[in-house]
């Protein structure tokens, strides 16, 4: 899947119909001056659960959300720190199952773990939070297990 020069709300409306657990994600990132502005990964519809992977402008810094990634007890906080950029924010997110790899920029990487308890944690949704953000580029492809 592949769009250019979107909006959130566009790009959600093709996002609707992209279930998986194993993706390869690109994003490029217009400048904006939203607060924070990301992709929820593995959610369910009602959003239950989701792991969220943001930039947030406040505090300058790339994090990985995972406060609601299961409804299961475990390790559930915030990872991340700070990440200053100019210009767009191209991120490279690396889904496989309960591992997130995400590169920002190719000058910065966060590594999480995530187990989502439903099975139907399979969706995508990207969001900007006080302010909107303007989708450059999105593409959306689905990794092959190697088993």
């Amino acid at each position: 899947m592949n769009l250019e020069d979107v909006t959130v709300s566009e790009a959600n409306e093709v996002l609707k119909t992209i279930k998986g657990d194993a993706l390869d994600i690109e994003i490029q990132f217009a400048p904006t001056k939203a607060e924070s502005f990301g992709i929820n990964v593995r959610t369910t519809d009602d959003l239950v659960e989701s792991t969220k992977i943001y930039y947030d402008n406040t505090k300058q810094g790339l994090y990985v959300n995972r406060l609601h990634s299961s409804l299961k007890s475990g390790k559930k906080n915030v990872v991340g720190d700070a990440y200053a950029y100019t210009g767009d924010l191209n991120l490279r997110i690396l889904l496989d199952r309960s591992l997130i790899e995400v590169y920002a920029n190719n000058e910065r990487s966060l590594t999480a773990r995530i187990y989502p308890s439903l099975p139907d944690a399979q969706g995508l949704s990207m969001f900007a939070e006080n302010g909107d953000v303007r989708i450059e580029k999105l593409t959306i492809n689905s990794m092959a297990s190697i088993y």
